[in-house]
């Protein structure tokens, strides 16, 4: 970074730097080849998964027209698919945004400028959830309501769909603000990973032995926005899943941001 990156801004102290911080994270996303090939990989696999659900079976002479899958069946399987594969591209993609600049000497650099450290993990923080929104989430989630809506031959409710589609974002910014916490703590990508990724397929696992809190946490918002885009009915207490993900997605942020300001360079 040139020292012609940062300019001196009229902010208060706790938040010094932060408009230079976000212009620069922002550019490393839009002002690079990140953004097109981030689009492009989950294009292939998301709406690739979608194409081939819906067309596949319609392109194989041997397939039973049984075999064709419709918005009711294609639209669970991908949602499911999400909570998964793309909270683990999220771990993937956010895993070194702390931990490179720690090892790189570049964060101890920017510091030495009027840059505080809140300002510091929330350009991080905000920059890869807006990049993730615009390439992961939205532009592959409008791709895949023109493929249903068109295999459908008519227009499906967007307003289920959007709903779903806020869930799932949710659950994204919770293991996007999950892994940028590890960041702070380590200093190995590996640590970062296999925690976040533990994580991840752990939570489900405690439902053999407290369903009951489960129902409560982050892992179960696939399942309600399947529910949801389906305009199925909901159980009582649906949100607080919701409640708890925004709680503890904010709790991880104060601590990742408290843990930074005790960092040694």
């Amino acid at each position: 970074m040139s020292s012609d990156a940062l300019h001196l801004m009229n902010e208060p102290e706790w938040r010094s730097g932060f408009t230079n911080m976000l212009n620069k994270e922002y550019a490393l996303w839009w002002k690079t080849r990140t953004w097109w090939i981030q689009s492009l990989i989950w294009l292939l696999i998301l709406n690739g998964l979608v194409a081939l659900i819906l067309w596949g079976p319609l392109l194989s002479a041997e397939s039973p027209p049984s075999s064709v899958l419709g918005y009711s069946e294609g639209l669970p399987f991908y949602l499911n698919f999400k909570g998964i594969f793309v909270a683990i591209g999220v771990i993937i993609i956010s895993q070194g945004i702390i931990i490179g600049e720690k090892q790189s000497g570049t964060a101890e650099w920017v510091l030495s400028n009027p840059v505080s450290r809140v300002a510091f993990i929330l350009s991080k923080l905000i920059a890869t959830a807006t990049g993730i929104l615009i390439t992961i989430v939205l532009l592959q989630d409008l791709i895949a309501y023109i493929q249903f809506s068109f295999h459908g031959g008519r227009f499906l409710p967007f307003l289920p769909y959007l709903s779903a589609m806020s869930l799932q974002s949710l659950h994204l910014f919770y293991y996007l603000a999950l892994t940028l916490m590890l960041g702070t703590f380590f200093n190995s990508v590996g640590a970062v990973i296999g925690i976040s990724i533990a994580h991840l397929f752990g939570l489900p696992l405690l439902w053999n032995y407290a369903p009951s809190l489960v129902r409560l946490l982050p892992t179960s918002l696939p399942d309600i926005s399947v529910l949801l885009a389906l305009e199925q009915p909901l159980a009582p207490y649906w949100y607080v899943p919701i409640l708890v993900t925004l709680a503890l997605s904010f709790g991880y942020i104060l601590v990742a941001i408290w843990r930074f300001k005790r960092e040694e360079f």
